[in-house]
């Protein structure tokens, strides 16, 4: 049976933020990524290689959330990026991040250990948890 309801909370793209040391310096970024058609690869190492991470956050709920953010309002990301379909990440094995406890990292099957973020948090203050993320 279809289900014809929506999902505000799902959505069938991915979306790479850009970043910057101010508004302008992300917004550069954003057009050298489109003058280049390259996404480039972050300072964030997964397993030793640099990342290209996306969140599967919503545009409508970036929008009514004031961007992506914590329940600290801390925001890392700016309000500029480039959407993707997700099944074509996914057709280039990207897969959403695994955030689980240290201690489950060497249960892993070695074939997915890159997909481990380490997830510990403390409830009162962020210590690792990225989960606001829904990193891809």
């Amino acid at each position: 049976m279809a289900d014809n309801c929506k999902r505000p909370d799902l959505s069938t793209f991915l979306i790479h933020l850009t970043k910057g040391d101010s508004e302008r310096e992300a917004f550069d970024n954003l057009k050298s990524i489109i003058k280049s058609k390259t996404l480039f690869k972050s300072q964030y190492k997964i397993s030793g290689q640099h990342a290209v991470c996306f969140t599967e956050t919503p545009v409508g709920c970036l929008k009514t959330a004031g961007g992506l953010m914590n329940y600290t309002n801390y925001n890392k990301y700016s309000r500029f990026g480039i959407m993707v379909f997700k099944k074509d990440v996914y057709h280039l094995k990207g897969r959403p991040v695994l955030y689980l406890e240290d201690k489950y990292l060497n249960k892993l099957p070695p074939e997915i250990k890159w997909r481990h973020q380490i997830f510990e948090p403390s409830f009162t203050s962020v210590k690792y948890d990225w989960t606001w993320e829904r990193e891809w």
